[in-house]
């Protein structure tokens, strides 16, 4: 599998403020958490950029702009219409069209770097399936090929729970996947995590 047959897809949400990292803004307020998210969302990209594994689409909610279309996003797409995993089994079968391996990450997760995206697409070369899981039962990646099935292992999950995780897992066992997963993530929700992250809010957009 060569680089023009993966994609990377990077969910990303416009930073509103009041819409984004609403349990940060409790303690930092509103305007300096959507400044988090919007920093967190052009670390990832960068990342993902530079990986040079794969194209690189950005698929934004609620609403279509440029904000993420930087140099070297490939595509800048709108998020259907339903919950989560709704969303990303279409964004994945779309992709699936025209990429043989598809990588779905979200922004909230510092883990996810170039390195960690590369090792996704390595692993997608002999799997159906690979997941980062993350620490609060969720998780922060997900790659697929198009022997997988996202509407089955996405369809009626209660998201934003700590059972996410799981429940995709016994869903991957029972579809006789051949899946694995990549090193576990940690999401920057809370002020503690910015403290965990070890720089301030400011300086996360030059890491």
């Amino acid at each position: 599998m060569n680089d023009s047959d993966q994609r990377i897809i990077i969910f990303c949400k416009q930073p509103y403020p009041g819409q984004v990292k609403t349990r940060l803004a409790q303690q930092i307020g509103d305007v300096e958490a959507a400044n988090v998210a919007l920093a967190m969302a052009r670390r990832t990209i960068r990342a993902c950029i530079d990986a040079d594994v794969a194209e690189v689409d950005v698929w934004q909610t609620p609403d279509l702009d440029d904000i993420f279309a930087v140099p070297g996003v490939a595509k800048v797409h709108l998020q259907c219409d339903g919950d989560l995993g709704q969303r990303m089994a279409y964004a994945i079968a779309e992709s699936l069209k025209e990429s043989a391996a598809v990588v779905l990450l979200g922004t909230d997760c510092p883990g996810i770097d170039a390195g960690y995206a590369k090792r996704a697409f390595d692993d997608l070369a002999h799997l159906d399936v690979v997941i980062g899981p993350a620490e609060d039962g969720g998780f922060g990646l997900i790659g697929m090929t198009r022997s997988a099935d996202a509407v089955a292992l996405f369809n009626q999950i209660t998201w934003s729970t700590p059972g996410v995780y799981q429940a995709v897992c016994e869903r991957l066992a029972r579809a006789n996947c051949r899946w694995g997963r990549l090193a576990l993530l940690w999401d920057i929700d809370r002020p503690f995590d910015l403290a965990r992250y070890q720089v301030s809010y400011d300086q996360i957009s030059q890491d």
